[in-house]
């Protein structure tokens, strides 16, 4: 006895195809069988129960398709017309070979009991994350939790707010509460473990030495950090790089404060705040999304002009000496403290601006402002304020490390001890002045390669891993050995 099957292909394919293709198979074994069988065989007889195949087999006028008319020939290789017979579905013995049989039992008592266990993880999602993943602009995400924050502050305290618009502090708390949410939800094991006074070397922060601060925040740590960041500021904030609240930070500092430069200076005016956790790739997203950038295809808006000083002055009014201060304020900084004579232009400048300070704290006349005829004083103005972006972009590569001193700006050059400028040499930040000073000689030597002296590396020196370390170089003076790291190669010999 011989029973043979086959699976169906996987491409779909018609019952009558499927059909013909068995009855193949029937033929084919019966003539494998008559070759290796030695008992002789007087006549084979075949069934089926398709009539439509067993018209394609007594078909003797018609012509088929590809598919049909092989396996036809296959069938009368093999067999006759004659040979082949009909029987009924529910006859036909080798139909459950096709077809799906009964299983075994669960009540058959040699059956062995399963037992199937499941496991369910539930996550925690705060309250206010979707609410972060809702809008596309920082400053309304601000406003949003602000308004958020005073309603449920006047149902605590069941009280409604005579003010109507939302103040500075509120705008600058609800940022704080934002940011606070970010590292509750994406650092909630660093946190923890700092909260109980622990190590973190197992964790991905511990290269920042993060600390707590008075209100609970992460913000990067070390010793040597302390060196180059500005008394007057506190250290940058800790953030994850694939949170909604990250890209929207990124976004806003590269439009306002980078004003759509490059990836190192929109990192530089980041990390004056914030420091993201391997923060380039985000960066590098945020600038190639960015509909500007793309439009002028990545280039400058304007034309690179750097440390230029110019302050004419129209007259001695109060609106003059307000743009006159931008311009300074623009160029060397903000200062401290400023002192005056209590002039009357002086004494009104004042005024206008504790009052414009006050009514844009409630969302008025910045329209007004913005719609202003801009004339010669106010378009001195705005120049001084292009030259200050222009003059706080990175002429050095951004730190990878927080130990290191912060990327070098020409306002480091033209500030000096103001603001972000370098600080003046003391004995208590000479090392500091060394630093910056051998960086800026660092910067100059690399800026000016037509000073590089020129060579012919004559033998490469390898080290104890066997790895070239030093390599021997012929100059116009004589030979000289150098470290590799110390070579750039110009020309490298095709032998």
């Amino acid at each position: 006895m011989l029973a043979r099957t086959r699976l169906a292909p996987i491409k779909t394919t018609t019952i009558p195809r499927l059909e013909l293709s068995a009855a193949v198979l029937a033929a084919t074994s019966d003539a494998k069988l008559r070759k290796e069988l030695s008992l002789p065989i007087d006549d084979s007889v075949f069934w089926t129960d398709s009539t439509i195949v067993l018209q394609y087999i007594k078909n003797t006028s018609r012509r088929f398709h590809t598919f049909v008319a092989n396996r036809v020939g296959i069938i009368h290789k093999n067999s006759s017309p004659q040979q082949w017979r009909h029987v009924r579905s529910e006859l036909n013995t080798a139909d459950p070979a096709s077809r799906e049989l009964p299983g075994i039992s669960n009540d058959d008592p040699e059956v062995k009991n399963m037992t199937i266990s499941f496991a369910a993880g539930a996550i925690k999602v705060a309250p206010v994350d979707p609410l972060f993943e809702r809008y596309s602009s920082w400053y309304k995400l601000q406003r949003i939790v602000a308004w958020l924050r005073r309603f449920c502050s006047a149902c605590r305290k069941k009280c409604s707010h005579q003010d109507s618009n939302l103040s500075v502090m509120e705008i600058q708390a609800a940022r704080m509460v934002i940011i606070r949410q970010v590292q509750t939800t994406c650092f909630a094991e660093e946190l923890d473990i700092l909260k109980r006074r622990k190590n973190l070397k197992a964790s991905r922060l511990y290269r920042l030495e993060p600390h707590l601060d008075d209100q609970g925040m992460l913000r990067v740590g070390g010793r040597r950090v302390d060196e180059y960041i500005d008394q007057n500021s506190k250290r940058p904030l800790i953030l994850p790089k694939d949170h909604p609240v990250t890209a929207l930070i990124v976004q806003d500092i590269h439009v306002f404060h980078a004003r759509h430069s490059g990836r190192e200076h929109t990192l530089a005016e980041l990390r004056r705040k914030y420091w993201i956790v391997a923060g380039r790739p985000l960066v590098d997203r945020i600038l190639r999304n960015c509909f500007t950038c793309r439009r002028v295809n990545s280039k400058p808006l304007t034309q690179s002009t750097r440390a230029v000083h110019i302050e004419p002055l129209k007259s001695l009014d109060a609106s003059t000496f307000l743009n006159a201060l931008m311009c300074f304020i623009a160029r060397r900084g903000t200062p401290m403290k400023i002192y005056s004579d209590r002039g009357t232009n002086f004494l009104r400048a004042e005024k206008e601006l504790r009052a414009t300070v006050h009514a844009w704290s409630k969302n008025k006349s910045i329209d007004d402002t913005c719609m202003q005829r801009i004339d010669d004083d106010r378009l001195r103005t705005l120049f001084c304020e292009v030259e200050a972006t222009m003059n706080s972009r990175p002429i050095t590569a951004i730190p990878g490390d927080v130990t290191e001193p912060e990327a070098l700006t020409p306002n480091h050059a033209l500030r000096m001890s103001v603001g972000d400028g370098i600080q003046v040499q003391t004995d208590d930040n000479a090392s500091l002045d060394n630093t910056y000073g051998r960086a800026w000689i660092h910067a100059q030597v690399l800026a000016d390669r037509n000073q590089w002296r020129l060579g012919r590396v004559t033998e490469a020196i390898a080290g104890e891993d066997g790895l070239v370390r030093k390599a021997k170089v012929r100059t116009s003076s004589g030979v000289l050995v150098r470290p590799i790291v110390k070579l750039c190669l110009l020309e490298a010999s095709l032998s």
